[in-house]
């Protein structure tokens, strides 16, 4: 019905099974972007128990333990879990990953597949209605400024930023740590009585340089406890010019390793928040000027994708889906009724006129609880006026029940 020759597929976890079971049964080709390692983990993260990387395990059993041991994934059958998704990518006419590494984690999973890698664009940056708008204050001390950058949850290090910042305070090292962006525990903007932690809360992208500028940051710090497959964030801080130290694994390490445009915790020193932050304080140490100037002069000068090129690269992969996918299209319509249940339309009737006479006649009977049930109804009616549902029974409502629902929101 919609004409519909090729279909990408990015996150589909708010309707996976609908969509394996409609992709099973269509002949439109389809491809898939990897965000993350959905398809091989449901923890998308390989945080075990512990909220410890596992390191990409594959050994069914191990992962069917380290399942039954988290409370939301105990219930999940790995086995099954990963045949169903690689049946999903068997028929994909293509797969996109934004890195190497994104792309060889989810080939350890599902080897049979080749992957495109397309890094993810820097752009202007996009607008969010939360985005704080005022800026804490900053002491001008000459004290080194570390940030964190984004929505920082247990896999992002949530917690080693609260022990870092606690290990800063009880050191009492000349350091101080803002987090553009907000906790998992919390969005308000806040700063410390001492200084030593802001958070400055929910930002718009297109604001982050001049953030970082108006915070003096000198370093972009990641105390992550799982992988990133890209991270944008990552990309920002070079556009801006200022270098980054990472944990050893997942794109962020691939990156910084390629670019020399900051630095990589090794395997000593990351599991320990306090060798990291012992790391972080001998980088920023005046000593220590010249390389990280030279970081941060490879953060300015690195190459970054371009919205052009992402767009190009992608399009050029849709082409050849189109042109080399052996499955068939089928350019039958949909039907009429399968839309409708997606959308889940429930047909409206017109109610029996002998019905409706009766209604208003009983009205006189108990016009405060029919009022009030009609008021209710009237409100629901409200609510979804500007969702898709909501504009197609507004367009096939007949015009006298609308009329009706309108006069009862009336004041």
């Amino acid at each position: 019905r919609f004409g519909i020759e090729l279909i990408h597929l990015h996150n589909i976890s708010g309707g996976r099974d609908g969509l394996m079971s409609s992709l099973s049964e269509s002949r439109v080709p389809y491809g898939y972007t990897v965000h993350d390692l959905n398809f091989a983990c449901p923890t998308i993260t390989f945080l075990n128990e512990k909220q410890a990387y596992c390191g990409g395990v594959t050994d069914s059993a191990v992962c069917r333990h380290c399942l039954a041991l988290q409370p939301e994934f105990k219930h999940v059958d790995i086995e099954s879990w990963r045949e169903r998704h690689r049946a999903l990518l068997a028929r994909a006419a293509f797969i996109i990953a934004p890195s190497p590494w994104a792309g060889s984690m989810l080939r350890r999973y599902f080897p049979e597949h080749e992957i495109e890698i397309i890094p993810h664009a820097s752009s202007e940056g996009m607008q969010r209605d939360d985005a704080v708008k005022s800026r804490l204050p900053c002491p001008d001390d000459g004290r080194p400024v570390v940030a964190v950058l984004g929505a920082i949850g247990p896999d992002k290090g949530s917690r080693r930023l609260e022990s870092l910042v606690a290990l800063t305070r009880a050191r009492a090292l000349n350091l101080r740590w803002v987090l553009i962006g907000y906790l998992d525990r919390g969005r308000v903007p806040s700063q410390s009585e001492d200084g030593v932690f802001t958070m400055h809360g929910p930002y718009d992208s297109r604001e982050l340089a001049a953030l970082l500028e108006h915070y003096k940051v000198r370093l972009v710090a990641y105390p992550s406890a799982g992988p990133e497959t890209f991270s944008f964030t990552l990309s920002e801080a070079w556009a801006a010019g200022l270098p980054a130290v990472v944990p050893p694994i997942g794109a962020l390490a691939e990156r910084v390793r390629a670019t020399g445009a900051g630095w990589i915790f090794d395997e000593s020193e990351w599991p320990s928040e306090a060798r990291m932050l012992d790391r972080i304080v001998s980088l920023l140490d005046e000593k220590h000027r010249g390389e990280y100037d030279a970081a941060a002069a490879r953060a300015r000068a690195g190459p970054q994708s371009t919205l052009e090129s992402m767009v190009s690269e992608t399009l050029a992969v849709y082409r050849r889906a189109k042109t080399d996918a052996s499955i068939e299209r089928s350019m039958s319509p949909i039907a009429i009724e399968r839309c409708l249940a997606a959308l889940h339309y429930a047909p409206w009737i017109m109610p029996d006129p002998k019905a409706i006479a009766e209604d208003e006649s009983s009205l006189d009977a108990a016009p405060a609880a029919s009022s009030d049930v009609v008021a209710r109804f009237a409100q629901a009616a409200l609510r979804i006026r500007h969702t898709l549902p909501g504009r197609m029974l507004y367009r096939i409502a007949p015009k006298s029940v609308v009329a009706a629902l309108k006069a009862r929101l009336a004041p």
